[in-house]
């Protein structure tokens, strides 16, 4: 009897294949990302000295400095919590390893999203366009609201996209994931309408009267409670309608910017992806059916964030919030890719989509590179003020305060020795109070500051104006000089001591 031959192994199926795609994209992601180094960023600095701070109260019941909640862009017991408690584990670099995280979370979330609105390769091309912005490689390795926002958002369109059966334990966890990421960011509320339109045109949910009555009615029970606790929540912290104003529905733009700039930065950021979306969004058109209105309703969601930023002609923050327009353009890019591959033979196909992809990659990395040395390396500040600042007893003046309170406040300072450009009043010794430019001038004129450190960076104007003030004075030394190169070029910060010589001279 002849031996039968062994059996041949089982090809891969598809959704396999597709998965280890999924894979190798979240690893080529990750390398991007880690390439993006340098010292905490401004926001990056507030959002844990924050978070140490409601550490502090929980822990040892320390009252809180000021008013966080009056001008933090999301909740600030919430993410600034998390991050504080990552950053005292292992500083600021753990902090960012949640954003990492969040961001690989969020392309899976969007292989996800394609594989149930279209098919697995769609799904795998679509999370490789999310991997591929700069927005993304950005956030993810920034210690922000951001990242983590976006990554509930996108778990509850996922889950919502997905619903199939036990509609109502879905619709609480789409609704209770969209209340976590505007909790995280205020701003997130503009795309929440983005995921209960995937629940209500899920593929594989029987789209009958009933089962939309449920799903509205517990959407509104769940919706009610979260909306109950919102009024205990501002009944106990009345400054936060303050903070959601001031940084989302009435937002005051400090600084505006053209019209052709902000579409020349939506263009280079998200360009690539807007087109591909739109070709999507063409060839579904031709078919129809709720795979077109789904498609539809997050190209019409996605265009809210390009909107905002051209209507109040703010340039600050775009580069991070276009994560949220290229997560919801995702599939329908995966679509539009996909038709490359069908309309070619199979090696030719991927050849081209793939130098496609690449070229997206390699120009997002570059540009998240150039945008992640636009602040300065301040380790070398942190040294020399170190040696400077004493607890209690020493006033600082500097530009950017939020990272040096950052550094110094948990080893050699407390929170009120510190004062920004952003605002101040001083009453002098002939007792008038001043405010802004001259409250400052007058405050290093009788010598207020012990310690004055400037780079001349996003308060330039005032800085250089307040260095004539040192420089006629006569009470200030400088003691340091610390060169730096930014995107924009070379750069210095420059520290001044008051000499205790001169101050005796004056009095």
């Amino acid at each position: 009897m002849r031996d039968s031959a062994p059996p041949m192994p089982a090809r891969p199926t598809r959704a396999v294949r597709a998965v280890h795609g999924v894979l190798a994209i979240l690893l080529l992601q990750l390398v991007g990302m880690l390439t993006l180094r340098n010292s905490p960023f401004q926001d990056e600095a507030l959002y844990m000295y924050v978070g140490h701070r409601y550490l502090d109260r929980l822990l040892d019941g320390d009252a809180l400095p000021e008013a966080f909640s009056s001008y933090l862009s999301g909740l600030p017991y919430f993410y600034p919590v998390i991050g504080g408690v990552l950053d005292r584990a292992g500083g600021i670099e753990f902090a960012r390893v949640l954003s990492t995280v969040a961001v690989l979370a969020t392309t899976y979330a969007a292989y996800r999203l394609g594989s149930a609105l279209f098919t697995e390769r769609v799904g795998l091309l679509a999370s490789a366009t999310v991997a591929a912005q700069t927005s993304f490689l950005l956030i993810g390795r920034l210690a922000t609201y951001d990242a983590c926002a976006l990554a509930f958002f996108a778990a509850a369109a996922v889950v919502a996209v997905e619903t199939r059966r036990h509609v109502v334990r879905r619709t609480v966890a789409v609704v209770l994931l969209c209340v976590c990421a505007v909790a995280a960011k205020y701003a997130l509320a503009s795309v929440v309408p983005a995921a209960g339109l995937l629940l209500l045109l899920a593929p594989g949910l029987r789209h009958d009267a009933r089962t939309l009555v449920r799903i509205a009615t517990t959407a509104a029970i769940t919706s009610g409670v979260v909306i109950t606790g919102g009024i205990m929540l501002l009944g106990a912290d009345s400054s936060m309608l303050a903070g959601v104003a001031q940084t989302t529905t009435a937002r005051v733009v400090s600084q505006e910017t053209s019209t052709m700039s902000i579409v020349a930065t939506i263009v280079e950021r998200s360009g690539a992806v807007i087109v591909l979306a739109l070709v999507g969004l063409a060839l579904l058109a031709r078919k129809g059916g709720s795979a077109l209105l789904a498609s539809g309703g997050l190209l019409l969601v996605a265009s809210v964030v390009p909107a905002y930023h051209l209507l109040q002609g703010e340039l600050t923050s775009l580069d991070k919030h276009l994560a949220l327009s290229g997560f919801l353009l995702a599939p329908l890019a995966g679509l539009a890719l996909v038709r490359v591959l069908d309309r070619r033979s199979a090696p030719a196909g991927w050849v081209v989509v793939a130098t496609v992809l690449i070229l997206m990659f390699s120009t997002a990395v570059s540009d998240a590179q150039r945008l992640f040395r636009a602040w300065p390396d301040s380790a070398q500040l942190h040294v020399s003020m170190l040696s400077l600042v004493r607890d209690g007893s020493t006033e600082v003046l500097a530009e950017e305060v939020e990272v040096l309170k950052y550094y110094l406040v948990d080893q050699v300072a407390q929170p009120e020795q510190f004062t920004g450009l952003d605002f101040f009043d001083y009453v002098g010794s002939d007792g008038q109070r001043r405010i802004g430019a001259e409250a400052y001038a007058r405050a290093i004129e009788e010598g207020h500051f012990d310690v004055i450190a400037f780079r001349y960076g996003p308060s330039a104007e005032l800085a250089r104006s307040l260095t004539d003030d040192i420089e006629r004075s006569g009470l200030y030394e400088q003691v340091a000089e610390h060169a730096f190169t930014v995107t924009s070029g070379d750069g210095n910060y420059i520290i001044w001591r008051r000499s205790a010589d001169r101050s005796e001279e004056q009095q």
